[in-house]
């Protein structure tokens, strides 16, 4: 899955989309990651989805994707998280609130 890094998001997004919903635990983590990193924003209902998925590791990576895709939206469902008992999780909460403000200020 990470082969796609190198191939553009037109071309991976499919693929990528459909490997978030795989049998594979490893697989939708990857493909987690990739959308992020690639910014494939057709993927964000899934990763919104996905943001309570059992696995904390695969969490964080849901949480670090939305904000590299996300949109103010996501920040109530991020904050939902601030206060969560594993440090990581609390700081990629954070981090993505920080990304997609950072992104989208608010105009006054």
């Amino acid at each position: 899955m990470l082969s796609l890094w190198g191939i553009e998001d037109q071309l991976a997004a499919p693929t990528l989309l459909k490997a978030l919903t795989d049998s594979s635990p490893k697989v939708r983590e990857e493909a987690t990651l990739v959308v992020g990193k690639l910014k494939i924003a057709d993927a964000l209902p899934r990763l919104r989805k996905m943001a309570d998925v059992a696995d904390e590791r695969h969490r964080e990576t849901v949480f670090w994707s939305i904000g590299e895709i996300g949109t103010r939206d996501d920040i109530p469902l991020l904050s939902l998280a601030t206060n969560h008992k594993n440090s990581r999780l609390r700081r990629q909460a954070r981090e993505a609130i920080d990304a997609i403000t950072c992104r989208s200020p608010v105009n006054h």
